[in-house]
């Protein structure tokens, strides 16, 4: 998959500028939310490679299966990224998730509910990542009602239609404590 990742950042996408960040936050338990092309799945999956871990994939899309059929550190889910059955069978199962990547429909409410959804699931110390911020103003927004809402960190990472980054801090440690302050400076 490493392979796959490289000749992604070599191909102009409207994700390629994250994909190093994406590849550098992937470990452990990863969680990708829309598949689409698989562009994102080749750096997420190329990440845990090299630093051990899994990632799931929910898409609504049945074609997304395809995109790394076979790999043994991927699971493919077909399913809305909304169904609270999916987050209870990993809820159930004890899985925390290290890494957490929202690139669906980019409105609003589905946004919000993704993130009302899965952040019950996010370890201490792990991060979200939500794609086209500055595409789709809903999702910027619903980004930042969530962080201010949780009192965790969020920063903004240009270009390729904007990345938001949103960490949990590790228990005790409230978000004024951390390394990372709203406005995205340390």
């Amino acid at each position: 998959m490493y392979q796959r990742y490289q000749q992604h950042l070599a191909t102009p996408s409207d994700i390629q500028h994250h994909l190093p960040l994406l590849f550098s936050l992937a470990k452990g338990n990863v969680l990708e939310l829309g598949t689409r092309g698989g562009v994102s799945t080749a750096a997420l999956l190329a990440g845990v490679e090299r630093q051990g871990g899994t990632v799931w994939s929910i898409d609504i899309d049945p074609a997304c299966a395809d995109v790394a059929k076979g790999h043994r550190q991927w699971i493919f889910t077909q399913g809305d990224s909304r169904d609270e059955k999916l987050t209870a069978l990993m809820a159930k199962e004890k899985i925390q998730i290290d890494l957490l990547l929202i690139d669906t429909f980019h409105a609003f409410e589905v946004t919000q509910a993704e993130l009302a959804l899965w952040h019950t699931l996010i370890r201490p110390g792990g991060t979200i990542c939500m794609h086209d911020t500055e595409t789709f103003p809903g999702v910027r927004r619903a980004a930042q009602e969530f962080a201010a809402r949780m009192g965790w960190p969020i920063t903004f990472v240009l270009p390729c239609h904007g990345m938001a980054v949103i960490t949990r801090p590790m228990e005790g440690v409230s978000a004024e404590g951390s390394s990372w302050a709203m406005d995205g400076t340390r």
